[in-house]
């Protein structure tokens, strides 16, 4: 079981204010206006005394917001927390969807997005409370709109902030994998989000066309089917040329002390596949391919009336380390063009590109955030080498310092659907290994 931990006072003092506030964020995902959760949150920020706490108008996306506290000084460590402060949309959602109960709360983005920043700003006010105003360290936030990710406002977004001096980025929406078991989290996969488009024109009575006309619909899922081969490989040419698996060193370690990498399935309700690497390493450390959804139609439609005009696919592409999102679209293209018949036109589009990201197991701030999760956990934590959010190690480059992935929410979490959940515990827990990480940071710092 985890050891207490002394800021368990400071959470029970802020914890009603805190669900408040989660609530109140969750909830402005059923309006209109992108720019309401970064007015919250640079509210928040200022309500709790941190300077020059700006909104970041970007050109394209929803604004950033930036905000520190620099109360240690000159020789403190300059840690840099990143996180998404954007509501997920919830098609079809109400605000019934969005509660607290005995369990803890409700609402999509809730465990994922908004908890982890909270959970680390808090753990920061909460060890400077303790240190009567003079923490270890100095603590900057930098919440984006999770529509830059993927796109060219990141390096925009963190030029107009005007860090300064940054020694350790954390990112705080990442995947903490299991609620039982410390895991640490090396990296993040990239991603390449295409929309393939198949279309004939417009769209035409099916008791008239049936059979003399080709269905674009049909046409792309079949095409989408081909996208693997019968045992599951991806068929796009030279896609895995530069995805080399875990080493024997990284698949025995998620194992390690008898741990089960399969036990964070456990309580998620996932249709796992059989055979193979273990889920873990499938779900941290290899590439793949997945379709997240179809559309049909031109415009309105009379849909069981009709063969749709054109159809279109959401098809998200995850990389690993040493592979290339330039690389992959090119061979995507080429593999679509070796498809195309006459009659229908195939098109495809790049919604988002993101690069994956592999942070030194052995960088002394990773160090120190796995003796932190040791002292809270009382066992070393599994490394995970994939978890955090595609598209965020972007600032990791643009800032010059190496990124670190400390999330709150494990996969029985339900994350991202109208069922994610944050409980009480969890949340807690959450701040008190974020607050130890930042202590160790401190005392690494004292070190020299």
């Amino acid at each position: 079981m985890p050891r207490s931990s002394r800021l368990d006072p400071w959470f029970d003092r802020r914890s009603d204010a805190l669900n408040s506030l989660l609530l109140d964020w969750a909830r402005l995902g059923l309006q209109d206006n992108d720019r309401a959760s970064a007015e919250l949150l640079s509210t928040y920020l200022e309500n709790q005394l941190f300077d020059d706490v700006r909104i970041i108008d970007t050109p394209t996306t929803a604004p950033a917001v930036f905000g520190q506290r620099n109360r240690a000084g000159a020789e403190g460590v300059n840690v840099l927390v990143v996180g998404l402060h954007d509501v997920p949309w919830l098609d079809g959602g109400s605000a019934d969807d969005i509660r607290l109960d005995g369990n803890g709360l409700i609402g999509p983005g809730i465990a994922s997005r908004f908890a982890p920043l909270l959970a680390h700003t808090e753990a920061y006010l909460g060890l400077t409370d303790e240190a009567e105003g003079t923490p270890a360290i100095n603590l900057m936030v930098l919440a984006i709109d999770s529509l830059s990710l993927g796109t060219n406002q990141i390096s925009t977004i963190v030029a107009a902030a005007e860090l300064g001096n940054v020694d350790v980025i954390v990112a705080a929406p990442s995947v903490a994998w299991d609620l039982r078991a410390p895991t640490i989290t090396l990296g993040a996969r990239g991603e390449l989000l295409v929309e393939i488009i198949a279309s004939t024109g417009r769209d035409l009575q099916i008791n008239t066309f049936a059979a003399a006309t080709r269905n674009p619909l049909q046409f792309l899922t079949s095409t989408l089917a081909d996208l693997r081969d019968k045992n599951g490989r991806i068929t796009i040419p030279g896609f895995y040329n530069r995805a080399a698996p875990p080493n024997r060193a990284e698949r025995d370690a998620l194992s390690r002390d008898g741990y089960d990498p399969a036990r964070w399935l456990v309580g998620t309700g996932s249709s796992v596949l059989v055979g193979g690497p273990p889920p873990l390493e499938r779900a941290s450390a290899w590439p793949s391919v997945d379709v997240v959804s179809i559309n049909a139609g031109s415009g309105h439609r009379v849909r069981s009336q009709t063969i749709p005009g054109s159809a279109s696919a959401t098809v998200s592409i995850s990389l690993v380390v040493d592979q290339r999102n330039s690389e992959v679209e090119a061979s995507l293209r080429n593999w679509l063009d070796s498809r195309a018949v006459s009659g229908v036109d195939l098109a495809l589009n790049v919604i988002a590109a993101s690069e994956p990201y592999r942070v030194d197991r052995e960088t002394p701030w990773v160090v120190c955030q796995a003796r932190a999760a040791k002292r809270v956990f009382n066992r070393s934590p599994i490394p995970v080498l994939g978890g955090g959010t595609p598209g965020l190690a972007e600032i990791s480059e643009a800032v010059g310092a190496p990124m670190l992935f400390s999330g709150i929410a494990s996969p029985a979490s339900f994350l991202d659907t109208e069922h994610e959940r944050l409980s009480t515990d969890r949340f807690r827990l959450g701040l008190s290994l974020v607050a130890e990480t930042f202590e160790q940071f401190a005392k690494r710092a004292a070190r020299g």
